[in-house]
């Protein structure tokens, strides 16, 4: 599954950039890597879906009848890499105006990827079957792949996918190694809950001696030059934590430029600046008191953007209104809704979905916006 993950970083530069000439030299990277999984897939025994088979969860374990087993068919971060990969080559395929019939092909096997699973418990199914214990603190969670980094799983599209993605962040417990800590603060600020995410970021600065021997799994912390003690020192968790302190402030995953999406109270006044979002839209952003105060942003590409906002704003230098219908911006990328089934006894988790407000704007190319809060008049 290595060359799939890797290509949809391929994607992501193109995204981040707008830079087509890139997409287009690596069109046969991403193709190839789409071409190895349609031989890889196979039918599954009802010869409705498409599954990986052998398949694993890396690292965990599934337990079935009192065994334990490591290797199964179609988990679900199997599964979520391919229907990101998929989504990809089919947009970068038209966009580039090539190899349409090898995209109608994909277009086809995504279609019958064996989908989401939402298990008894209300957790996000992690294998084919719902084998989920709810005990499990097993610190890799890969089966969050379409929370993040895949843009299948949001608060906005796909609530009950998020919800059960939140079930299995609450089964699995906060605390963990370092790397894994990190990935915990990237998923709860997709979930857009700040709070949970600043906790997870506090403890990972727990200060561990680098002189006193300890055990790779005895949890996180950090040495006296912050670097992530695993031990020995893992560079994800330093990236990790600051991709994750990144989301808290801007997402732009869903089509949008997501300003605060998640910001924890403790971070009550800040900025930041010289952030890129997709789109190749560089931004900074003020808030004070725990609210947007200003937000700039330079236009690198020109062409529509859409901005979400915790409160009400507008755009200094256009006239804006609400938005309505879907971003046109070339460079979102829409999942859609994946296709998910749910164990009827499920009782999902509660899941707050905060406020946004919303505004669509054309930008020229080069040109700085500035956005601001707004008091709305009610008639």
């Amino acid at each position: 599954m290595a060359g799939a993950w890797l290509c949809t970083h391929l994607w992501e530069h193109y995204l981040f950039t707008g830079d087509v000439q890139f997409l287009k030299n690596n069109w046969p990277l991403m193709k190839g890597a789409a071409q190895f999984m349609l031989h890889w897939l196979i039918p599954d025994q009802s010869g409705a879906y498409l599954i990986t088979n052998p398949s694993t969860s890396p690292e965990n374990t599934m337990k079935i009848n009192g065994k334990e087993y490591q290797v199964g068919m179609a988990t679900t971060m199997d599964m979520s890499i391919i229907r990101e990969l998929f989504t990809e080559v089919i947009k970068a395929g038209s966009l580039l105006k090539t190899d349409e019939a090898f995209c109608n092909q994909v277009i086809q096997a995504k279609e019958k990827l064996y989908p989401f699973h939402i298990g008894r418990y209300g957790q996000l199914q992690e294998w084919f079957k719902d084998w989920d214990d709810p005990n499990d603190k097993h610190r890799h969670l890969s089966h969050l792949f379409g929370l993040y980094p895949g843009s299948q799983i949001n608060l906005s599209t796909t609530p009950d996918l998020a919800a059960a993605a939140k079930q299995s962040l609450i089964f699995r417990g906060d605390v963990s190694t370092g790397w894994s800590m990190a990935w915990k603060i990237n998923w709860w600020a997709r979930l857009q809950d700040g709070n949970h995410a600043y906790k997870i970021l506090s403890d990972a600065f727990t200060y561990i001696d680098p002189t006193v021997t300890r055990d790779a799994m005895s949890g996180g912390g950090t040495y006296p030059n912050l670097f992530d003690a695993h031990p020995p020192f893992q560079i994800d968790g330093n990236f990790g934590a600051t991709a994750g302190m990144t989301e808290l402030l801007l997402q732009s995953h869903n089509g949008e430029l997501a300003l605060l999406p998640a910001l924890p109270d403790a971070w009550k006044n800040g900025s930041i600046s010289g952030i890129k979002a997709r789109g190749n839209f560089t931004v900074a952003i003020d808030w004070k008191e725990g609210k947007l105060a200003k937000a700039t942003i330079v236009s690198v590409l020109g062409g529509p953007c859409r901005i979400s906002a915790p409160q009400p704003v507008k755009v200094i230098e256009v006239a804006s209104k609400k938005a309505a219908g879907s971003n046109t911006n070339p460079l979102n990328t829409s999942y859609g809704q994946p296709p998910y089934e749910k164990d009827q006894q499920a009782k999902m988790t509660e899941l707050k979905i905060p406020e946004r407000y919303t505004i669509d704007f054309v930008t020229q190319k080069g040109k700085t916006y500035t956005i601001v809060p707004v008091t709305l008049t009610r008639p």
